[in-house]
């Protein structure tokens, strides 16, 4: 079936105008020799092409993910793309709205321009916070899951997985990706029980734990290197003073040059923890707009009441990344919590036991059996396994 070609006035049309017509964002997703003639013809015919260039970009830059929309997230959206600017607090970027919906696809993207009031719009940069938002889902597989493009996904059943990029190339158990099948952002989802090394085309080196899930983009822009997590990592940055580095989650960002420290910011959890081992790190909370400074072994808290500093050693919280954990003064529910992750199944302990503090060093490299017997020399707990979940209990004295 032809496809009819369209008889507006796009000379006259804006950026936003252009991103809300069926006909344009169908053309360009869909390319036929009609419609491809027709937008060639109209490249001839005018000389300022700015808006339509740009939308075009945009269309072709971005990974189109489905997104099911509900009648009022619609014209929510719709009233947000007449509104041609807003200014956010404290920052000068100009934030614009824009919905396309066309061939039975809802999508809805989140993206930012810099420039200055009064400046016509620029070619679009897609959100990374935007991706993970839409990219969210409940999926809990049993492998890590590397997730090139929403057509592509790569499967590991190993523990512990190598993943590594180059300018070129990924490298994922000595199977070798080209980039050009990849999208603009890929997803490392490790799940409970896993755990993974990523080596990303900067040199920057990441840990990441069990029950993580970790976006970045394959090759990092000129002005900034950003990543999301949701979960645990640990991470060796290179130092590029032209390009900080930024590790976004829900409720902080971390903006660094070249340093070493652990993020642990899982969405379930109400404390976040940020631990720098070596360099300077500079942490800006969401929830109450403050910067914080951090400097070598200490630790950043963010939890549901206020934000504080402790000074720690930052062994406790990165030897994970060696097999080790170690504890000091903990309570053993915190405990059998991150063992429950690494490990990867699901422990249950009475209350009254779970308030009781541990102090100790756990070899994450033993079986579960071996660490609870240790822990059972100092701690009067006794443990029962059914059904493939752990029950922890104190001994009546």
């Amino acid at each position: 079936m032809k496809c009819k070609v369209s008889h507006k006035n796009y000379s006259e049309f804006s950026f936003e105008d252009f991103l809300q017509d069926d006909f344009f964002i169908s053309s360009m997703k869909n390319t036929t020799p009609e419609t491809s003639e027709y937008w060639d013809q109209f490249q001839k015919e005018n000389k300022n092409l700015k808006n339509f260039d740009a939308a075009k970009d945009f269309i072709e830059s971005i990974n189109t993910y489905h997104y099911n929309l509900s009648s009022y997230e619609i014209n929510k959206i719709k009233q947000g793309i007449h509104k041609k600017k807003y200014r956010r607090k404290h920052n000068q970027n100009l934030f614009y709205w824009s919905i396309g919906v066309a061939a039975s696809i809802a999508l809805l993207i989140i993206f930012r321009f810099t420039g200055v009031e009064n400046k016509e719009i620029i070619s679009p940069k897609p959100d990374i916070m935007a991706f993970a938002d839409i990219t969210k889902s409940e999926n809990k597989a049993e492998d890590i899951q590397l997730i090139l493009s929403d057509k592509q996904t790569i499967r590991l059943d190993q523990e512990e997985t190598v993943i590594t990029y180059d300018t070129t190339s990924i490298s994922v158990d000595k199977k070798t990706i080209t980039q050009n099948e990849t999208s603009g952002f890929n997803q490392l989802i490790v799940p409970l029980g896993k755990r993974s090394i990523l080596n990303l085309s900067d040199g920057t080196k990441v840990w990441v734990n069990a029950d993580t899930r970790l976006i970045y983009p394959v090759s990092f822009a000129n002005d900034v290197r950003e990543i999301f997590v949701d979960g645990e990592i640990y991470i060796e940055v290179t130092t590029d003073a032209k390009r900080p580095f930024v590790v976004k989650t829900k409720d902080l960002d971390v903006r660094v040059l070249g340093t070493k420290f652990n993020v642990t910011a899982y969405n379930a959890d109400d404390e976040k923890k940020i631990v720098l081992v070596s360099g300077s790190v500079q942490i800006n909370s969401k929830k109450d707009e403050k910067t914080t400074r951090l400097h070598p072994n200490q630790m950043y808290i963010s939890g549901k009441e206020q934000n504080h500093i402790e000074n720690v050693d930052t062994k406790k919280y990165t030897s994970w990344i060696d097999g080790i954990y170690y504890c000091e003064n903990e309570n053993l529910g915190s405990i059998l919590q991150r063992l429950a992750r690494y490990y990867g199944v699901e422990i249950t302990c009475d209350l009254p036991i779970s308030k009781v503090v541990f102090s100790g060093k756990l070899d994450l490299k033993d079986n579960l059996s071996d660490i609870f017997n240790n822990i059972s020399f100092t701690l009067p707990i006794s443990y029962v396994e059914e059904n493939g979940k752990i029950m922890i209990s104190g001994i009546k004295q």
